[in-house]
């Protein structure tokens, strides 16, 4: 029963490749299918807003090691992995928030939470921090993650506002633990197939139905100079603060 995992964030092309590793292989695609606990967690504890944290954070780490267990006694899938994955909640630092506060609330044990180690094939897959970190934006901002071919869509120009820096931080926080679980892999020598510089190689164009964006961002985002600036500022902040961080 083939297992494929794909490591990888968001504006990587971790779709297109995930669709056609799929296709090709005659796999299930589960997607994002570990972002789906995220909002079922949501749900439930916006009708129980007394609940306390710890039990929040005990219910997610249950919620994946259950979802995975159910993913490899299915089999014959590939999936997306993503670091975001691992946190509750997903996709925002916000301004108050520390990154002890993140770390407080992530799961490091890919091994039993993931069983990182027992894939048949694992990908990774990335792209430079400043243009996925900028498309990611972006994409949040308009809602506008992908171009179908020969399908005209609007690319309007933006105003960032503090959500959107609230996005950009966790999303610089991500691309950090990206690299720490590359180096995770190569530490424990699990054996992974890099495809950051010929991804397009691992696209089946026969199926794929959207476009590479091609968005000039540097006219579509009024702040652009500022945000590049930010993420290189940030991304210091990250490193800096995440150096005891490790997956096991």
């Amino acid at each position: 029963m083939m297992k494929i995992g794909v490591i990888s964030r968001g504006r990587t092309a971790s779709s297109a490749v995930v669709n056609s590793l799929a296709v090709d292989n005659k796999l299930s695609n589960k997607f994002e299918i570990y972002f789906e606990m995220h909002l079922a967690l949501s749900r439930y504890y916006q009708l129980r807003p007394k609940t306390t944290k710890n039990v929040q954070f005990t219910d997610f780490q249950t919620k994946l090691y259950n979802l995975t267990k159910s993913l490899f006694d299915e089999g014959n899938f590939v999936v997306k992995i993503w670091p975001s994955m691992l946190c509750l909640p997903p996709h925002k630092i916000y301004n108050n928030q520390s990154l002890q506060d993140i770390k407080n609330n992530f799961i490091f044990d890919i091994t039993g939470c993931l069983n990182i180690h027992q894939y048949d094939r694992l990908y990774f897959l990335d792209k430079d921090l400043h243009q996925s970190a900028i498309s990611w934006i972006y994409s949040k901002k308009t809602q506008i993650f992908h171009k179908r071919k020969n399908l005209y869509i609007q690319t309007p120009k933006i105003n960032l506002d503090s959500v959107d820096y609230d996005n950009v931080r966790f999303y610089i926080l991500e691309y950090c633990l990206h690299q720490k679980l590359r180096q995770f892999l190569l530490d424990k020598q699990i054996p992974f197939i890099e495809i950051s510089n010929n991804f397009e190689s691992y696209i089946n164009t026969d199926i794929l139905q959207i476009e590479e964006s091609q968005n000039d961002y540097k006219n579509l985002i009024h702040e652009y100079n500022d945000l590049y600036d930010y993420i290189s500022e940030w991304y210091q902040v990250c490193i800096e603060n995440t150096q005891d961080w490790y997956f096991i």
